[in-house]
């Protein structure tokens, strides 16, 4: 799993520059589930923290493994992407993880728009939303922003746009707008499961050209399949926003063409050929890092805007241009905010010597 070696390197990096050194250090395949191995080296180890970087089940089976061997060592990483599955598959073992998460209603500094975005969305559907339901609320406000600032869906104008987007309030903070390398800029925030949930550690626009009444937006994103339900909380979190938009865009309507990749690159590579077909004004998706970096050449070569819901660690937005992350680069950012949450929480990582 590259993403989970990069944050291991930087995680190590991190220690480092606070004169610490790992124990142990053990890796692990996301198809995994018999972590024996793992368990027993790092139990030998006796280690004060355990850093994990991962995806589910995986990370889940590893915690109960870990807390099921006796190993009481604070758990803490980069585990907060999807809470509400984490909390399901690890149940009791859960207690007293540290999350690594980009966006957490009640954290400090939330926004307005995160707040009513959080109403709106139980009202909707019944349930709270996840990251990636705000990641997909988000990155449609995004673009609808940048055809409002190019005040055109020329696919270019529209890219020029993202690359100099004016920072707009979001769900996710306070001035969403996208870095140099066109990543999202965005804090995590530190939570910690305690009793089963999660608590904190600590005016009208008219375009200069006339736009058309609806504007096609590509999406390709796994609406079926093992990470099914990252896909869905997205694609809610981008109908919110396709309502939302409308006033942005002065009554113009975000047509978002949904297609469902079911997680595979196949698939995914046959969804963006067949977008390319309605001239969209961009491309929302897709997600996973394997599956992006087959995608995202194919809007690059045609000059269209895609901002994908992975992580930007694999190098995705080397791969052009026209590419933009809707997440900041987690492998640079996490493992300092992990660690700054053990200090904050005033929790050991390191044995005195």
């Amino acid at each position: 799993y590259q993403t989970g070696l990069i944050y291991m390197e930087k995680m190590v990096g991190e220690l480092a520059g606070r004169g610490v050194e790992p124990v142990r250090e053990v890796t692990f395949f996301e198809a995994d589930t018999n972590f024996s191995t793992q368990v027993t080296a790092i139990k030998d180890a006796e280690p004060d923290a355990v850093f994990i970087s991962g995806g589910l089940p995986a990370i889940a089976l590893l915690v109960k493994q870990l807390r099921a061997s006796g190993v009481t060592a604070t758990v803490v990483g980069d585990i907060g992407t999807t809470p509400k599955t984490f909390l399901e598959q690890a149940g009791d073992s859960a207690e007293g993880v540290v999350g690594i998460v980009y966006w957490q209603p009640g954290s400090p500094g939330e926004t307005e728009t995160s707040k009513t975005f959080l109403s709106d969305y139980v009202s909707e559907y019944g349930e709270e939303p996840t990251l990636y339901s705000a990641v997909g609320y988000d990155t449609v406000m995004s673009v609808a922003h940048a055809v409002r600032q190019a005040g055109s869906v020329d696919p270019t104008a529209i890219r020029d746009a993202l690359a100099n987007l004016e920072p707009f309030e979001g769900v996710m903070g306070p001035t969403n707008s996208y870095s140099e390398a066109r990543t999202m800029t965005s804090s995590p925030v530190a939570v910690v499961w305690t009793d089963g949930a999660l608590e904190l550690l600590d005016e009208s626009y008219v375009s200069p050209v006339p736009l058309p009444d609806e504007i096609v937006v590509g999406s390709s994103l796994p609406l079926s399949g093992r990470i099914a339900f990252i896909g869905i909380d997205a694609r809610r979190g981008m109908e919110l926003a396709v309502r939302d938009a409308r006033a942005l865009l002065g009554g113009s309507t975000l047509v978002i063409d949904f297609r469902d990749d079911a997680f595979e690159k196949e698939q995914s590579i046959v969804n963006f050929d067949r977008i390319m077909g309605s001239n969209p004004a961009a491309i929302i998706g897709p997600l996973g890092s394997l599956i992006s970096s087959a995608a995202l050449p194919i809007a690059q070569s045609n000059s269209v805007p895609a901002v994908t819901l992975s992580a930007p660690d694999n190098g995705l937005t080397d791969i052009g241009e026209f590419i933009f992350s809707s997440l900041p680069m987690m492998s640079l950012e996490g493992p300092g905010a992990a660690l700054n949450a053990l200090d904050a929480a005033g929790l050991s990582y390191s044995r005195p010597a």
